[in-house]
């Protein structure tokens, strides 16, 4: 994605191929999956103003939705593209801007993420980052035994915030964006060191997951909601707040909604090769 904006083309170009990507699949699983199954799975049984919950939580982002990643990294890309074909990015004021907003996006994400903004202004900085450093990232040698350490250290630096009060004046904050980057540094290395076992890197498994990732964010999250919703029909609320039974329904939630993601993808394929085979016919 982020090195894609470096030769990304003319404006109009890019915003199509940015809103065929990002917004035609928001709006799309949005109208035809994420709302049918949260409603028909009870999520808005309580709702006094089911109508309005729907449109600013769902189409809006105001709301509980998976999608809101998807949004806001289209408002980033199309701010980032203007800012590099403008070369703002050359100054010396730009990165203490970027952290300012994305520290103000941190901030809004609790109370007001409109369409996706506050989530876009708190990842600018990520992005960024990914678009300068990721070529650099690639070329690390890693080792097991490094990767292994740095999971270790990135797992403590992170129970220690949880854990442990800290009264010093952004301290917490500091520490959230240092495991922020310290985990996309060590799943770089991971996913580095996976593709060096052929016998993972060559399964159909690890394939498939390659392949269908993208998809499987966009259609795995609303079947969560029909699993909770038949989970507690099937074994009753009492039981799956229940230790052993919120893990095995945890457990059952991401193999099954994976499943059926892949149902999804497996449905819209089909269709697609269908019709296309019928319209060369015509």
């Amino acid at each position: 994605m982020a090195l894609s904006i470096g030769r990304a083309g003319r404006p109009g170009t890019f915003l199509k191929k940015k809103a065929k990507r990002l917004l035609i699949p928001f709006l799309s699983v949005t109208i035809f999956l994420s709302i049918p199954l949260k409603y028909c799975s009870g999520y808005w049984d309580n709702s006094t103003h089911i109508w309005s919950d729907i449109f600013l939580g769902q189409f809006l982002l105001m709301g509980n939705s998976h999608l809101w990643f998807v949004v806001s990294l289209f408002i980033i890309s199309v701010v980032f593209y203007f800012v590099h074909q403008l070369k703002w990015d050359k100054g010396i004021i730009y990165w203490p801007l970027v952290i300012i907003i994305s520290i103000l996006g941190k901030q809004m994400a609790y109370t007001f993420n409109f369409f996706g903004m506050a989530g876009a202004m708190k990842n600018y900085l990520f992005f960024n980052l990914g678009f300068y450093l990721f070529e650099k990232i690639r070329k690390f040698e890693i080792s097991f035994i490094k990767t292994a350490l740095s999971w270790i250290g990135m797992i403590a630096l992170f129970m220690s915030q949880r854990f442990f009060s800290f009264n010093i004046p952004y301290l917490n904050i500091f520490i959230y964006y240092m495991t922020a980057l310290w985990g996309c540094f060590n799943m770089v290395a991971l996913c580095k060191l996976l593709q060096k076992i052929p016998l993972i890197a060559n399964s159909p498994i690890f394939r498939s997951l390659n392949k269908n990732s993208y998809d499987l964010y966009l259609y795995s999250d609303p079947f969560n909601y029909v699993m909770i919703f038949i989970f507690s029909i099937w074994m009753g609320y009492g039981y799956i707040t229940s230790t052993l039974g919120s893990i095995i329904a945890y457990l059952c939630r991401i193999i099954f909604s994976i499943v059926l993601a892949y149902g999804v993808i497996w449905l819209i394929s089909t269709t697609s090769r269908i019709s296309k085979t019928i319209s060369k016919k015509i």
